[in-house]
């Protein structure tokens, strides 16, 4: 109950009119600013990487014979090609949150986070200075964990991945700021648990427009319902200032 009325508290904040369709990008508090990079180096859109799917290849000024593949003994079957992974890693001082009315607690404060891609989906390990509960452990206080993705190097939010920290445990949720809609919980499409230090989020593709090089950062903010995603909540930031490109 106590995370449903986090996530109404902050749609209520941001004047949204319901929870599945939001016109306007939800933790716009806690956002943090990304400065857009040359056009040259900008990560290519879903648009742009469809287009070059359909430019057909030069022809080449020569051909040379194929190379026949050697049949395989009797027996043998061929070797599994390996994963192909990427990743990326933020690495953040410890102490370093920012909070005005009381102390957070350590697992407020981010010490690292990596970020894997597969085929199958998207990996995102956040460690804090000291291991999260695994739900609340009192009424009065909450947590939310958000990452950030600028997936065409405009300098704008496109994507967001959070998990909030109520009494009933640890619940995910989903930000598309393009279409300015949210989900949350089992219709977030994303899973999250903690493992030790660590808070593992995994996610499929789509939730980032199957995106392969963009920026990305994380954030943490700890209070009172009544504080959270105001300037009185604690937070964290990795990297402190700007994102992360990825991969890395």
């Amino acid at each position: 109950m106590a995370l449903f009325v986090v996530f109404l508290a902050i749609l209520t904040a941001c004047g949204t009119s319901g929870i599945e369709k939001n016109p306007a990008p939800q933790g716009a508090a806690l956002a943090p600013s990304f400065a857009p990079i040359p056009a040259t180096h900008a990560p290519a859109t879903t648009s742009t990487r469809r287009a070059a799917a359909h430019v057909p290849p030069a022809t080449p000024e020569r051909t040379t014979s194929p190379t026949r593949a050697q049949p395989r003994p009797a027996g043998t079957s061929a070797a599994p090609r390996p994963a192909t992974v990427t990743t990326a890693r933020i690495t953040d001082a410890t102490g370093d949150v920012d909070w005005t009315l009381r102390p957070p607690p350590g697992y407020t404060d981010i010490a690292a986070a990596a970020l894997s891609r597969t085929a199958e989906g998207f990996t995102l390990r956040v460690r804090f200075a000291t291991a999260p509960p695994p739900r609340q452990p009192d009424d009065d206080t909450t947590m939310n964990v958000a990452s950030f993705f600028d997936t065409t190097g405009d300098g704008e939010i496109d994507y967001e991945i959070w998990a909030n920290l109520a009494d009933n445990g640890w619940g995910p949720s989903y930000r598309d700021r393009r279409q300015q809609e949210a989900r949350f919980m089992a219709d977030s499409g994303v899973d999250v648990s903690a493992d030790g230090d660590t808070l593992v989020f995994r996610f499929p593709l789509t939730l980032l427009d199957h995106a392969t090089t963009f920026r990305w950062a994380m954030a943490t903010e700890w209070g009172s319902y009544e504080t959270l995603a105001s300037p009185a909540a604690a937070t964290d930031y990795a990297p402190d200032i700007g994102a992360t490109p990825f991969p890395g």
